[in-house]
């Protein structure tokens, strides 16, 4: 199952879900910097994906849920989110969204202090081990390191 389907499902406002946490902590990951770069945004919408055809639109029903997610940042510090979600999410889930969370802070090639700051909030509160956070920093660096290919 595409995650933009199993967001359509995820439409009440008042509950937090491990979807909607993915989601929220992506806005917080791409938003640690005080600015939205586009190339992050096309980052999150290729993680959340579309269901409808052509290279930028996304369904209604997906634009709902970024709205509410969205919403949720702007009115939630990181640590509220954190105390929040954590207990809801399994270690696969937890271990998926820093994955996700490092690509995110990769996409320029550089990882700002502001993203390392948020990340390391999440790796805290989540309890991951530094074995698997290693493993998580290097298939990372590795997929993002495009030099490999020359100028």
């Amino acid at each position: 199952m595409k995650f933009a389907e199993i967001l359509q499902y995820d439409t009440d406002p008042q509950k937090m879900s491990p979807a909607r946490a993915f989601l929220i902590a992506q806005l917080y990951m791409i938003s640690a910097d005080g600015q939205i770069e586009s190339r992050e945004i096309g980052h999150l919408l290729s993680v959340v994906g579309s269901t409808k055809t052509g290279p930028l639109s996304i369904q209604v029903a997906n634009q709902k849920i970024l709205d509410l997610a969205m919403s949720y940042r702007s009115r939630n510090s990181l640590d509220t989110f954190l105390t929040e979600v954590t207990p809801l999410l399994s270690p696969a889930q937890r271990k998926c969204i820093l994955a996700n969370l490092l690509d995110c802070a990769y996409l320029d090639g550089n990882f700002a202090q502001a993203e390392k700051d948020v990340f390391d909030k999440f790796v805290e509160v989540f309890q991951t081990p530094q074995i698997e956070l290693q493993s998580l920093i290097d298939v990372i660096t590795v997929k993002n390191n495009l030099n490999v290919f020359g100028k």
